[in-house]
């Protein structure tokens, strides 16, 4: 899983589950490829599970509030009851639908071969591939109107709970929870997949391209050059690709970036505030302080004295 997002230390079980490029498979505590998590956006230091995509299919609930679901292509407002499935590696980002409000979510993810029973078989050729495969499929609302919501809401519950009971065998029964569950998105998407529109993917493959980049190299000296260079597209281009697909600049996602991973280390470490503002990349830590400042809206040593009395 590729993901940008910071919790507070109450929430590391979430944070566990979105550890970049993780899937639920390689968690180390369980080998069966599906995972369930809550998410409250009370226990988020920003308003957002930031732009970031994964292997996994996902499949998400509204539990309180209004959220908003958005890809690089289109977006989706879903209130309390109400679903959406996230293709895997669709680059998405998940926040409530009005700034500061409360909201919150359930969410599963899977590997689609737990349903499928591997490639290549006819149940993957006929009801898995076509829906991994359609990049026009990225995201999928079910909304209240819609008569299937209720049933694979039930059947993600029925999932969430066999799952957490873990009974002898549960995994079969998961199992056919989430084939039942597919084969309503099969129906759900069908009028979808039968258009065959085509879509030009290459920003996103692009802005894919740049992130990874940036989370691996944000300790370096880097600037829209290299942050250019890696999906080998000019400068004004990438600036062209930030701005239409995640509407910010490059360097202030990188600034962003860099933000959230001082914020964590503030929490985790006894690092010195200067040494912490040298590991995420920023040379000279008073213009650490009012960019910092500036995302989380307090200096760093006050968010460190701030979070840690809340433990």
């Amino acid at each position: 899983m590729h993901i940008i997002g910071l919790r507070l230390t109450e929430d590391l079980e979430v944070e566990r589950r979105l550890r970049p490029h993780s899937s639920p498979r390689e968690e180390e505590d369980s080998s069966f490829p599906c995972a369930f998590y809550t998410v409250n956006f009370e226990h988020f230091l920003e308003d957002a599970i930031p732009w970031h995509w994964h292997r996994d299919v996902e499949i998400i609930e509204v539990t309180a509030g209004t959220l908003r679901v958005q890809s690089s292509k289109r977006s989706y407002t879903l209130d309390v009851g109400e679903l959406c499935f996230i293709n895997a590696n669709t680059l998405h980002q998940i926040l409530p639908a009005e700034r500061g409000a409360s909201c919150s979510f359930e969410s599963c993810l899977f590997q689609p071969d737990l349903v499928s029973g591997g490639w290549g078989n006819i149940l993957d050729t006929r009801y898995v591939s076509p829906l991994l495969d359609c990049r026009d499929l990225d995201l999928l609302p079910f909304t209240a109107e819609n008569p299937r919501t209720k049933p694979v809401r039930g059947l993600l519950q029925t999932a969430r709970t066999l799952s957490q009971d873990k009974e002898f065998a549960y995994e079969f029964d998961v199992r056919t929870q989430l084939t039942e569950t597919w084969k309503l998105l099969c129906v759900e998407a069908r009028p979808r997949l039968a258009l065959r529109r085509t879509v030009d993917d290459r920003n996103e493959e692009r802005i894919q391209a740049m992130l990874s980049y940036i989370q691996k190299n944000y300790t370096k000296k880097i600037g829209l050059a290299e942050i250019a260079g890696a999906a080998a597209i000019s400068e004004r281009e990438c600036f062209r690709c930030f701005q239409k697909t995640l509407r910010v600049t490059p360097i202030h996602y990188l600034q962003n970036y860099r933000v959230r991973m001082a914020a964590r280390r503030l929490l985790e470490t006894d690092d010195t505030v200067l040494s912490i503002s040298q590991s995420v990349g920023f040379t000279d830590n008073s213009y650490f302080g009012r960019i910092f400042q500036k995302y989380l809206h307090c200096s760093p040593s006050e968010f460190r004295k701030r979070n840690r009395a809340e433990e």
